[in-house]
């Protein structure tokens, strides 16, 4: 049974609900205008609690509040990392399976929205589509050149990996150097530059239920070298808080 159709099952029994709300907004002035910008996309990672049956319907109703047009970013491919931490399979068999999960999910993320029936139009972008485009790959060197260049992006995105990981290494250099936190690299490289590509395809407001500390620190421009696709991103960091619903 999938994960989605697990939490739905067990959603029946509880009954439990939520709602979305603001954590913090960056840019900091951006609070209270960002959906004057119509379109974003919602970053979506899969095998994450906050992307279950009910969360993803919270913020999908949080979303038609505020804006025309939505896509929906399925982090197939890059979970093919997580995948890897995870098993001993090969790297083609990591990346088959977050595929397979990325396709189920979407089926029945489907499913959802068609039953909502909200005013907002919402179309899915898989990562593993972006990854194949030549624009995706510019940026993608760009950033692995940024991060081999820069000595305080490179210590913020191995700060994000270490945070991302819990673990508490003796440096940065030590860090650098543990499988989990190369894995955690990686993947941030390659969705910052995923991010780059929806910002050039006209979606300037990105969301998130969490928070990216490292994207956080390039909007704010502590990183001036970075792609300006990543630093005029608007980043709206999302939470839920759980209401009680009536049988």
């Amino acid at each position: 049974m999938s994960e989605l159709a697990v939490e739905k099952h067990d959603h029946l029994k509880k009954r439990k609900r939520y709602r979305t709300e603001i954590s913090r907004v960056y840019p900091l002035d951006m609070r209270g205008s960002f959906h004057e910008l119509e379109s974003c996309f919602l970053g979506i990672s899969l095998s994450n609690h906050h992307f279950t049956p009910l969360k993803l319907e919270a913020v999908l109703k949080w979303v038609s509040k505020r804006f025309d047009s939505c896509s929906l970013l399925v982090g197939d491919s890059v979970h093919r990392l997580n995948l890897a931490r995870q098993s001993s399979d090969s790297e083609q068999e990591c990346l088959e399976q977050a595929l397979t999960m990325g396709r189920e999910y979407i089926e029945q993320a489907e499913e959802i929205i068609s039953r909502l029936n909200l005013p907002t139009s919402f179309q899915f972008v898989r990562c593993s589509e972006v990854q194949q485009t030549d624009l995706y790959k510019d940026y993608y060197q760009c950033l692995t050149e940024l991060y081999n260049t820069d000595l305080d992006y490179r210590n913020s995105v191995i700060s994000s990996a270490i945070q991302f990981q819990k673990i508490v290494p003796k440096s940065l250099e030590q860090a650098e150097e543990c499988p989990q936190i190369q894995s955690s690299i990686q993947y941030f490289l390659e969705e910052f530059a995923i991010f780059a590509c929806l910002y050039d395809q006209n979606l300037p407001v990105m969301l998130y239920p969490g928070a990216f500390t490292i994207l956080d620190e390039v909007v704010r421009g502590l990183h001036p070298e970075a792609p300006s696709a990543l630093r005029d991103l608007v980043i709206v960091s999302l939470r839920f808080k759980g209401i009680s619903s009536m049988v």
